[in-house]
């Protein structure tokens, strides 16, 4: 299968890493096209008030043993990879309009069966959705015509600080048998879905209890903004504080929000139009509008 990966967490990203391992040691096609940089959070934003600095770069096993992969497929250093100073929306459309494709494809052209975006470090579930720059990665590549899928590991329950918690080989290994299935699928359906996967934090396959298709839930914010004084300074900047916690309206495991923490793998049906409506709610808006 020709694979092209991406992310938001950056090339070097532990969990990126593990994918890429485990899709080289499956004997894919994969090729890299990854921000230089934690892009977390930047959701679809691309860059165009500045040029797009590109490098083409070698995974090398120093490189590797230096980012936290040990024992990485000798392979690695020959999977054609890029690093780009900009966002993961960025890296879907130079690698797809630009790199292997578009009006003027810089290199031969190329086209993946298949686009991947993560694994991220932490849930894309609910509002995390609309914020995520892993899912954007996705949605980039299904605006560009590629059947595409962003996949997260979520977040362990005690939110330590070590990487001892984040089971990425596991969750990669989770992830690989949903891909064909998915492809599958998006074959019969509207070619403006990709899918959004979370996979659940834990280190033994038995602990996950199925996938499931879920709907996208919600959260509720409990967040604030700490004023900060810089002293002796008229500078005044404020600091995100507080969490998100469940909303009681998506308070079931038909939502992603829910199931994932209950230990299952989360498939989410996603589209790049917004304006995707319930039948319910088409008929009461025309009736307004009529």
């Amino acid at each position: 299968m020709k694979i092209l990966l991406t992310n938001d967490d950056g090339y070097h990203a532990r969990g990126f890493l593990h994918l890429l391992n485990l899709l080289v040691e499956e004997g894919h096609e994969v090729r890299v096209v990854a921000p230089a940089f934690e892009q977390s959070g930047v959701s679809h934003c691309i860059t165009i008030h500045s040029p797009l600095r590109v490098e083409r770069f070698v995974y090398t096993m120093e490189l590797l043993e230096g980012f936290g992969l040990k024992n990485g497929n000798e392979k690695l250093k020959e999977v054609p990879a890029w690093k780009v100073h900009g966002t993961p929306a960025d890296c879907g459309q130079f690698a797809l309009l630009g790199l292997f494709g578009g009006l003027k494809p810089i290199l031969q052209p190329w086209e993946p069966d298949v686009l991947l975006s993560g694994i991220n470090r932490g849930n894309n579930a609910g509002y995390n959705v609309i914020y995520s720059g892993t899912v954007a990665g996705a949605m980039e590549g299904s605006i560009q015509g590629i059947p595409s899928i962003a996949v997260s590991l979520n977040h362990p329950s005690d939110y330590p600080k070590g990487t001892e918690a984040w089971p990425y080989r596991l969750a990669a290994e989770l992830f690989l048998p949903l891909i064909p299935r998915l492809l599958d699928v998006s074959k019969k359906i509207d070619k403006t879905t990709f899918w959004n996967v979370n996979i659940p934090n834990v280190h033994d396959r038995e602990e996950v209890k199925g996938t499931k298709l879920c709907k996208q839930g919600g959260w509720t914010f409990t967040e604030y903004f700490d004023e900060i004084k810089r002293e002796g300074t008229d500078d005044i900047t404020y600091t995100r504080r507080g969490a998100i916690v469940p909303d009681v309206h998506f308070n079931t495991n038909d939502y992603d929000t829910v199931a994932v923490h209950e230990g299952y793998i989360t498939v989410t049906p996603l589209s790049h139009f917004l304006d995707r409506l319930s039948s319910q709610e088409k008929i009461t808006i025309e009736k307004e509008f009529k």
